[in-house]
């Protein structure tokens, strides 16, 4: 019987692979200083701790778990933001232990891949079902939005109290009624949406600042 000769090319972790690895990761690095240098995304201001109105929500890479909190309550409100998070990190930093296989294809690591695939696929529902279903506010701040909200008096024909009113309507609710894209465009256009409306066109926003008084909307729910 003629064994056949191993020809794979191995390479050491130390130094070849961590150079890779090294570079990549100042690669990435460089990509989060520019985003953070010229997208100027806007801090939220400062807490005021007599503000019963404001909704807290995470940065957009935490909303699936904000978005659990919705399916696990109660009881089990523990088991879904906290042990299941752990079990699925646990599970990937240990990998490389009980993993030891030298295939690389993917079509005969058909565990490996389901799984791995099934937990990006249910992070990725989880967060558009929270929220991040439209690019109008991906990046927009709803508290600069609601500073907005306040400065140009909309408060002074809506309000936000669930009742139902003969004039201007009530807001409370409104990120859960419309959608995103609409109301974004209703600001710029209110006559295009209702006829005869009595809203002014917002001329002196940018399309940024409608961006997040969109995302203010988009809050009440």
């Amino acid at each position: 019987m003629k064994l056949r000769k191993n020809t794979r090319k191995e390479i050491p972790f130390y130094p070849d692979h961590m150079f890779k690895e090294g570079i990549v990761a100042l690669f990435v690095l460089a990509v989060v200083m520019l985003m953070a240098t010229f997208l100027q995304v806007p801090n939220e201001p400062v807490a005021n701790p007599t503000d019963t109105s404001y909704i807290p929500r995470p940065e957009w890479y935490f909303l699936f778990l904000f978005q659990a909190l919705k399916y696990f309550s109660g009881p089990t409100e523990m088991l879904g933001t906290f042990l299941l998070p752990v079990v699925f990190i646990l599970i990937l930093v240990l990998l490389p232990f009980y993993d030891r296989k030298a295939e690389k294809k993917w079509r005969k690591r058909p565990i490996a891949i389901s799984a791995a695939t099934l937990i990006l696929i249910g992070i990725i529902v989880l967060t558009f079902q929270a929220g991040l279903v439209s690019t109008i506010t991906l990046f927009a701040s709803p508290a600069h939005g609601k500073q907005i909200y306040a400065d140009k008096g909309c408060d002074i024909c809506h309000t936000l109290t669930g009742a139902t009113t003969e004039g201007a309507p009530d807001l409370l609710h409104v990120g859960s009624r419309l959608e995103p894209e609409y109301i974004f465009n209703h600001f710029k256009d209110p006559e295009a949406y209702v006829k005869d409306s009595s809203m002014p066109k917002t001329r002196d926003l940018s399309d940024q600042d409608l961006k997040d008084l969109t995302a203010y909307m988009m809050s009440l729910k």
